[in-house]
């Protein structure tokens, strides 16, 4: 059984942050809308953390993928991931005062850690903190299956 989409609510702020301590920074769903990517920022900083929710069940998947600033996502055609941009993790207690540099362009593959997400390409700083992307990838890249992804 699908469910009424027309009032379905697939993320309520006020239910899942009730502190006030946080904000829904941006959203998108995936091509076939089952499921939707968000994201967050805490306290008001630039830091963004990228959630999934399964709009069925209204569940939060276990993909959770933190340290992007100026970053969206972008869905496979496949839905089985998304793109996006991020930074280093900063040194414990450095997020607010550290400078980001050396933003990379990543593929995260639902259901896999984001410590196994592999950089796509460099994105090279310019003035006043913009960037452009290359066109070297940093690798092979292959979204297909690797030995060892569930």
């Amino acid at each position: 059984h699908e469910p009424d989409t027309a009032t379905l609510v697939p993320l309520d702020p006020n239910a899942r942050w009730p502190q006030g301590n946080a904000e829904l920074a941006g959203w998108s769903t995936s091509p076939d809308g089952r499921c939707m990517e968000y994201a967050t920022s805490e306290g008001g900083s630039d830091w963004r953390g990228f959630y999934v929710r399964d709009v069925v069940t209204g569940k939060d998947l276990p993909d959770v993928v933190r340290w992007a600033k100026f970053s969206g996502v972008s869905w496979t055609h496949d839905n089985a991931g998304f793109f996006y941009s991020r930074f280093a993790e900063p040194p414990a207690g450095k997020a607010i005062s550290q400078q980001v540099t050396n933003q990379k362009f990543y593929y995260h593959k639902l259901g896999t850690p984001q410590a196994r997400g592999r950089p796509m390409v460099n994105l090279l700083p310019l003035a006043h903190g913009e960037t452009i992307s290359t066109v070297m990838p940093l690798g092979p890249i292959q979204l297909q299956d690797e030995p060892g992804d569930a």
